[in-house]
């Protein structure tokens, strides 16, 4: 939200801008001259898009020329908390008509009894605003139509959806802020009250995580521990657990594993069939081989093993055991070697 001195959208008795009229410029006889009255009150307080306010209300007493016209009118806005020029969506001009001096004062009715005088522009600067008119405003004679005439002016002011709630800020018309006939004319400096914003709440509110991250190549790892087991002494048809219980597969790449296993060498018990082809069991599981192992190259799936995810750093169990064929031969040593395959995880 932007604060500054703004003079935008106020609906006032006189309107705030540069005198354009061509009229050779000649400085009215001001015979009561230019009153002003600010009419806010202490406390006063506005809404964001507000409908037109009232900031002051402008007399202008004119003995002569017969010819005088309002042209312009300028506003000085001070940021008092959290104002900006943008927090105001028009500074406008009203005519409250012509009454006689003591007449009794009338509530500010925009669109009803009080017209809005088209301007042509609102010329900003820094915060004070001059309003100009499309086409200057005539001015009544003191004594036409009848003695004693006054010629009477909102200056107004409308809010935009960027004031904030708590914003405050001021309005002052200086001693030269009416211009009448292309020349500035005025009355001693008046100020409204502190005027403060009351905007609604937000109900929700949003939060910002800013995210970083770098991309590197997967790295594919694995470890096997321990990485050499003895069964021990077996018995032709007898079932055996490695002794001491597990291996453990551990991840220590850069990504999630899934872990398949083989057999890449062994030893044959009888004619053409291979000892760890038939008889080795991995978490209870023997290879796709076991059953006619003439072959060399069993193998366990992920899913058969239950290894079909190992994330980064995480390890799992493989439980190895023997079903040893009735066919073994005694008296013999078996050797052989089961690989752990490790690939990304999809």
């Amino acid at each position: 939200m932007k604060r500054k001195l703004v003079s935008v959208g106020l609906a006032l008795v006189l309107a705030l801008s540069l005198s354009l009229v061509t009229a050779v410029p000649v400085s009215a006889t001001l015979a009561g001259g230019v009153d002003y009255w600010e009419v806010t009150s202490p406390g006063q307080v506005i809404t964001e898009n507000s409908p037109p306010t009232a900031l002051f209300k402008v007399a202008i007493t004119i003995v002569e020329p017969v010819d005088s016209e309002l042209s312009g009118v300028k506003v000085e806005f001070e940021d008092v908390s959290g104002f900006d020029k943008t927090d105001l969506a028009a500074v406008s001009v009203y005519r409250d008509g012509v009454r006689p001096y003591g007449e009794p004062e009338t509530p500010f009715e925009p669109g009803g009894e009080d017209t809005l005088i088209a301007a042509g522009a609102v010329n900003w600067v820094g915060l004070v605003a001059e309003v100009t008119f499309d086409t200057p405003e005539p001015l009544v004679l003191r004594d036409d139509p009848g003695p004693d005439m006054q010629n009477y002016f909102w200056v107004a002011i409308e809010t935009s959806a960027t004031i904030a709630n708590g914003d405050q800020f001021q309005a002052t018309l200086g001693t030269q802020s009416i211009e009448i006939n292309t020349v500035w004319e005025g009355s001693p400096a008046i100020t409204t009250n502190i005027i403060t914003a009351e905007a609604p709440v937000p109900l929700s509110q949003t939060g910002e995580v800013s995210m970083t991250t770098t991309s590197v190549t997967a790295k594919i790892g694995i470890s096997v521990d321990p990485t050499s087991i003895d069964f021990g002494e077996i018995t032709p048809g007898q079932t055996y657990t490695y002794p001491e219980a597990v291996l453990t597969v551990s991840n220590i790449g850069n990504a999630a594993i899934t872990v398949s296993a083989d057999i890449a060498a062994d030893t044959t018990y009888a004619s053409g069939k291979y000892f760890y082809t038939a008889a080795l069991k991995l978490n209870d599981k023997l290879c796709d081989k076991a059953g006619l192992p003439t072959a060399l190259g069993g193998a366990w799936t992920a899913e058969e093993l239950g290894l079909s995810s190992i994330a980064i750093g995480g390890s799992e169990p493989v439980t190895p055991g023997l079903a040893c064929p009735s066919l073994t031969k005694a008296a013999t040593t078996y050797t052989g070697t089961v690989v752990f395959w490790a690939e990304a995880a999809q």
